[in-house]
């Protein structure tokens, strides 16, 4: 999730405009106005990072430190004081605190962005996310029989998967909900995303296809964006990009057409797409997935190995047909929990994956790919862009 700042600082204009800069640039923010404000909210709330006056009416910023000193939950937290007096003085009251950085006001914003780029560097991934619909008992099925989805139990296991995302380095942003959208926590179906631009999809149901919008209004502010249109259709699921290859898959979802304008649209940017034949499974991705940068993870009852030269290809165990979907994020592999004999082999190929559980999901033919939308950071990219 997005680093949380507390502002503990009793001007409430300061508070206001500096609340505005940080919610801008992707941080997630509270404040308080004192130092018993700050030390009852932060141990319900902990920050990442803490933005101290040091002249506050009853104690100020000394009475703040001095809190966290004697508080164990506290004593990791990363401080910036922040004070019209010389910076001399404030590191005399920080004296034994370790990383305590100072801004004298008036300061310039981009001085403190710089500071908070020092404490919590950007997240090396953007990962856009959707909350799970109460309606997802309604989720489209291709392959699977219907059964019953225990939302409540669903919804936990997303928000754990979040968090596995964030630990993972990613920046998790959460789009907003769409209740009436059954299928709408498989953000991924929506958009493919390359360093260079993100082409908006055009799911192949058609019940599905509300679900762009959000995402695209997400993306327009970090990418270029160019769309499939009709009569081609595209989901997201069926595309996997290893480096400048891109393989899309055939299926019900995703058409001839569809295939043929993604190609069209990233062959200027240097790119290959090959389409593959999918039969089995609903998507592309719940047959292959990348679990190294030359190394595939497959179930070859679903596709062929022949459409992949030049890949090492790790079968799956043939007890679990589903276990081919994995989610690599630079050094972690993300995996769902059901197939331990899949990960056992990928435990000899690779190392140790991050383990999920996503049952729930599953039953709606989810699977832990399809439940976020990751863009790579560029260098130089603002901390928030949408």
């Amino acid at each position: 999730m997005a680093a949380t700042i507390a502002i503990c600082d009793d001007d409430q204009s300061f508070v206001e405009l500096t609340t505005r800069y940080l919610v801008f640039h992707g941080y997630s923010v509270w404040s308080a106005e004192d130092p018993a404000g700050f030390t009852a909210r932060a141990l319900e709330e902990p920050p990442d990072v803490l933005l101290l006056d040091m002249q506050m009416r009853g104690g100020g910023g000394p009475q703040a430190l001095a809190a966290i000193r004697e508080c164990p939950e506290l004593k990791n937290l990363k401080v910036i004081m922040c004070s019209g007096m010389p910076v001399e003085q404030m590191a005399l009251w920080a004296e034994g605190m370790a990383g305590v950085k100072y801004l004298a006001k008036p300061f310039d914003t981009r001085r403190l962005g710089q500071l908070l780029e020092e404490i919590v560097p950007k997240a090396a991934f953007i990962a856009f996310t959707r909350a799970v619909s109460p309606q997802m008992a309604r989720c489209e099925l291709t392959h699977l029989e219907r059964s019953v989805i225990d939302v409540k139990r669903a919804a936990a296991q997303h928000e754990a998967y979040e968090k596995a995302l964030s630990k993972a380095g990613c920046d998790v942003r959460r789009l907003s909900a769409a209740p009436d959208l059954p299928d709408s926590v498989f953000v991924e179906d929506a958009a493919v995303v390359f360093d260079e631009l993100a082409v908006i999809a055009r799911p192949g149901a058609e019940t599905r296809r509300g679900e762009v919008v959000e995402v695209e209004k997400a993306l327009s502010g970090l990418r270029h964006l160019e769309k499939i249109e009709s009569p081609g259709t595209l989901d997201g699921g069926d595309v996997l990009v290893a480096g400048k290859r891109v393989f899309a898959g055939r299926t019900a979802r995703t058409n001839d057409e569809g295939i043929r304008q993604l190609g069209l649209l990233l062959a200027p940017r240097g790119y290959v797409v090959a389409a593959v034949p999918v039969t089995g499974c609903l998507h592309l991705k719940s047959a292959v997935t990348a679990f190294d940068e030359n190394s595939l993870l497959i179930n070859s009852k679903w596709v062929p190995r022949d459409a992949f030269p030049g890949f090492d290809l790790l079968e799956i165990d043939p007890s679990e047909p589903y276990a081919a979907n994995v989610l690599k994020l630079g050094e972690t592999l993300i995996m769902p929990s059901a197939f331990p004999k899949t990960r056992a082999r990928l435990e000899r190929e690779w190392k140790k994956p991050v383990i999920v559980d996503a049952d729930e999901l599953a039953k709606a033919e989810g699977a832990v790919t399809c439940c976020s939308l990751i863009a790579a950071r560029r260098p130089g990219e603002p901390r928030a862009g949408c």
